[in-house]
């Protein structure tokens, strides 16, 4: 199972950071600025996986929400920024020349589905 949910968060890491790549700065909707959240789980394959073993091998991964639809993401010790804009209980991180991340969010849930699974992210603050 280690070895199953290391290669999880692998992808979901590299999937992540590809989306950051290369990230102009894009209009924002004031609803998530000054928010942050943290991975918390996801499920891929029918196997489900939690915060407590994402965090085991990973640390804490994190985006946050900043002014002028700027979005902040941390993993392990990598720091990248990138663009967000909103539109309803639609979030959208834009890469420049790549494919883009859609989140849903729902309450203090906000969950990507990606390559058959489902990602989640929790509202921290």
């Amino acid at each position: 199972m280690k070895k199953k949910l290391t290669f999880w968060i692998a992808g979901v890491l590299a999937c992540l950071l590809f989306v950051m790549a290369g990230c102009n700065n894009q209009a924002s909707s004031a609803a998530l600025e000054g928010t942050t959240w943290a991975l918390s789980g996801g499920t891929q394959d029918g196997q489900t996986f939690t915060q407590e073993q994402i965090e085991s091998i990973m640390g804490e991964i994190t985006y946050t929400f900043e002014k002028d639809g700027v979005v902040i993401c941390k993993a392990m010790d990598i720091t990248v920024s990138g663009s967000w804009i909103q539109d309803g209980n639609q979030v959208t991180i834009t890469a420049d020349n790549a494919n883009g991340g859609t989140f849903t969010i729902q309450g203090d849930k906000m969950t990507m589905e990606h390559d058959g699974g489902v990602i989640e992210f929790s509202k921290k603050s």
